[in-house]
């Protein structure tokens, strides 16, 4: 619900340990390639660039005070080790009153 904080964990492990953790905030966008729509998913924010007044993020668990409607949609955690990558996607809806 708007205004209440949230927190997103994802277990994640690996072997060997996972080394990195990468957060993403996608947004999936239609476009029209040769006039057939396509969804292209853009890359909104990563670790570095969430505001650190509301996101804090450790390892594989985003939190985020007084979450807003705006902060819906795709997120994607990126795990990797000494052996490769693995991503999970988790889709974030905000309920708001009416207004």
């Amino acid at each position: 619900i708007e205004g209440e904080d949230i927190s997103i964990r994802i277990d994640a492990t690996g072997n060997p340990p996972i080394k990195r953790f990468t957060w993403r905030n996608m947004m999936v966008k239609e476009a029209f390639m040769d006039g057939i729509p396509v969804n292209i998913i853009v890359n909104l924010l990563q670790k570095d660039h969430f505001p650190a007044d509301r996101f804090n993020i450790k390892d594989a668990t985003l939190e985020i005070r007084k979450t807003r409607r705006q902060d819906a949609g795709l997120y994607l955690l990126e795990a990797s080790n000494d052996l490769g990558e693995q991503s999970k996607e988790v889709f974030l809806t905000v309920q708001y009153f009416a207004t």
